[in-house]
């Protein structure tokens, strides 16, 4: 009996011993558990994917997957070089997911589980660098509790995983310490490219803290130094050219009609092979501050110049949208920051990190008319995250052409540190301990209430009535804060795939059936229309756009044209061009005979919000425009009437379809989300 307590006391202590030197290890993976656990409830209960450019991520993802079914140098050349827009790091790693899960919505949103990994994993890394380990856990966690940040990681757009990869790369710049570590250098070079590779607005993120650093360990001047006294080991230098010269002709030799076709061409060669050269040589020389930068520049510029270099005409495009359309020029100082208290943040998580930065000020506040002070606050790792957090936001506020709230998504980690900083840093140690017991309960109510829509009463509580200011939202409630099945994300508006299987259906003819589309919202556009296709009807069915009336020709020519028309009644008007919306707007109030006898209303489709949304076939054709009937269409628009239905004598021969005398989530095709397979 003695022995086995002494044994069982001999276990416990090694149990507490091995908890005490390893908690944040497992806190920190507790933490990733449980928010890929709701990360995954959360997409198995949602249908509805919002917007545009989401399903156009995925729309590309399964372009790359085509391009990568043979797998050899010359489909990975093509896939790389194949956008001359978005870097194709991110398209790429969803093509790893399908490979192991099989084609899907969910599986593609899925890749983010890996970014999530990377994003807490290094929050932890800078909190710990900066405040030790309990601060880097605290950082971690207010990181993943973050609404935009839960927010994007279910999501298809790019700017999670640039999140990860920005957080990684200032962590990795940290550990480099001032790149007097030959590892650490090399690896912040390799993540550097690596973001690039994922997006170019990294550079906007992770360069200005890179200068600092640079600044402040006179790397630039030991560089120049080194310069001066460099001498080359010829032995070392001939094996990095020969071997960089055979690397560089082993990539571009089986792709020669490929290169042939980019902006470049030709000087791809001697530009990659300089690249190369210069990475091999500088790895294995690196050991001084000098070396240890040049080594790290030359791995970023190899890694990130596998497409920069090939696709340098993304430049005029990017600019173009970022900054090239001066009719939409305008300051979005305002826009950012309401975005950020109500999207980003909430209104508590702002008024702490508020808290946090000012109060980190006031504690040095008597030295802070010191010069020393000042060269403190420059040489200080929270310095590199103010400038992590201030540098972006002035630049995506300065009269961009387009702004978008997830812009900003990569600067909550570093506001996330601060904060974790800011609690650990309050003196007293009960009022402290409370104070991180308050967040932690506020970040996971926030979390949850803004994850599960069973959690509705939470959400009307947070909303509270305040004198002298009204109504206050103490969650965050915007665009991109969404539930997975209520308001916009209703799964009552997931029509695409019923529309489709009737069309492919009941669609005549050898050629694809082609789908005029009179209708653009956040739940049914021609990307969601296109991705179903491209898993499910390729080949059968086209669609043509007709809402934005994209290519300037009007729309009442094209119904010839068309199979089957799908429009909708209230149409948003910033989302659909006039002359398209005047023709919905007839055609639903008083439709033209002519119209009566090309086109039957074949099915109709309730929408939660009250909407209704009508497939029409065509079974005849239009009088031609400029006969006298087409331009009488648009003479006759009048306001629409947000309760109207087709016109008299419209409809015939509705039999039991999808949304008439069946619900619309009766027709509800889930099983489609979870295919394994294209």
């Amino acid at each position: 009996m003695e022995e086995r307590r002494t044994r069982g006391d001999f276990v416990r202590r090694r149990v507490r011993r091995f908890v005490g030197s390893h908690w944040t290890v497992l806190a920190l993976g507790l933490l990733i558990l449980i928010q890929i656990a709701i990360n995954w409830l959360w997409l198995s209960t949602n249908v509805v994917v919002l917007g545009w450019d989401r399903p156009r991520h995925l729309i590309e993802s399964l372009v790359y997957n085509d391009l990568l079914k043979q797998a050899d140098f010359r489909s990975l050349f093509r896939a790389i070089t194949y956008s001359g827009y978005y870097p194709p790091l991110f398209h790429l790693s969803v093509v790893g997911f399908y490979r192991l899960f099989g084609p899907s919505m969910d599986v593609a949103a899925a890749v983010n589980f890996v970014h999530l990994i990377v994003l807490l994993i290094s929050s932890y890394g800078i909190g710990r660098e900066i405040g030790g380990r309990g601060v880097g856990i605290l950082a971690a966690f207010i990181t993943s509790s973050l609404p935009m940040v839960f927010a994007m990681s279910r999501y298809t757009y790019i700017e999670f995983a640039l999140t990860a990869m920005v957080t990684l790369s200032i962590w990795l710049l940290l550990l480099s310490r001032g790149f007097t570590s030959k590892r650490y250098s090399l690896l912040f070079g390799l993540s550097v490219g690596l973001g690039l590779l994922t997006k170019w607005t990294f550079s906007l993120f992770v360069f200005p803290a890179l200068t600092i650093v640079l600044l402040r360990a006179g790397s630039l001047s030991g560089l120049r130094k080194g310069v001066r006294s460099f001498s080359l080991e010829k032995r070392w230098l001939a094996v990095s050219v020969g071997v960089g010269l055979i690397l560089t002709l082993s990539w571009y030799l089986p792709n020669v009609q490929r290169v042939s076709e980019l902006s470049l061409n030709s000087l791809l060669v001697p530009a990659s092979w300089f690249l190369l050269g210069g990475m091999i040589y500088f790895t294995k020389e690196a050991s001084e501050r000098g070396g240890n930068l040049a080594g790290a520049l030359f791995v970023a510029a190899v890694v990130a110049g596998s497409w920069y270099l090939t696709r340098i005409d993304f430049v005029d495009h990017a600019f173009l949208i970022a900054w090239g359309r001066p009719e939409r020029h305008t300051w979005a100082f305002e826009y950012y920051w309401d975005r950020l208290v109500s999207e980003h943040f909430s209104l508590p998580y702002m008024i702490l990190l508020i808290a946090a930065g000012v109060g980190l000020l006031v504690l040095r506040g008597k030295a802070l008319a010191k010069s020393a002070y000042r060269r403190g606050a420059w040489r200080s790792d929270l310095f590199l995250l103010a400038v992590w957090i201030v540098v972006p936001y002035l630049v995506f506020s300065f009269r961009p052409s387009s702004r978008h709230s997830r812009f900003l998504t990569p600067i909550l980690p570093a506001a996330a540190v601060i904060m974790a900083y800011g609690l650990s840093k309050v003196r007293l140690h009960a009022a402290r301990m409370l104070a991180i017991a308050a967040v932690v309960l506020f970040g996971s109510l926030q979390c949850l209430a803004l994850s599960f829509d069973g959690l509705g009463w939470v959400r009307h509580a947070a909303v509270v009535e305040l004198p002298a200011v009204g109504q206050v939202d103490f969650l965050a409630h915007n665009v991109q804060n969404q539930l997975p099945s209520s308001g916009p994300t209703d799964r009552g508006f997931w029509i695409v795939p019923a529309v489709l299987e009737y069309v492919a259906t009941h669609g005549e003819g050898a050629e694809p059936v082609e789908l005029g589309l009179l209708i653009n919202t956040q739940q049914l556009n021609e990307q969601h229309f296109q991705y179903i296709i491209y898993t499910d009807y390729q080949g059968q069915i086209r669609t043509r756009e007709l809402a934005l009336n994209l290519p300037n020709q009007p729309v009442y020519p094209q119904l010839n044209e068309v199979g089957y028309l799908l429009l909708m009644s209230d149409h948003p008007a910033h989302r659909i061009h006039p002359d398209s919306l005047r023709i919905v707007e007839i055609f639903l109030n008083d439709p033209p005979p002519e119209f009566q006898e090309a086109f039957r209303l074949i099915q109709s489709y309730p929408l939660p919000d009250g909407r209704v949304a009508y497939l029409y076939e065509r079974r005849g054709t239009l009088a031609a425009a400029g006969s006298g009937k087409g331009p009488s269409l648009l003479a006759g628009a009048h306001m629409l009437d947000s309760r109207a239905g087709p016109g008299a004598g419209s409809v015939a021969d509705l039999g039991p379809m999808c949304g008439e005398q069946r619900s619309v989530q009766e027709c509800d095709r889930r099983p489609w989300k979870w295919r394994t397979g294209a």
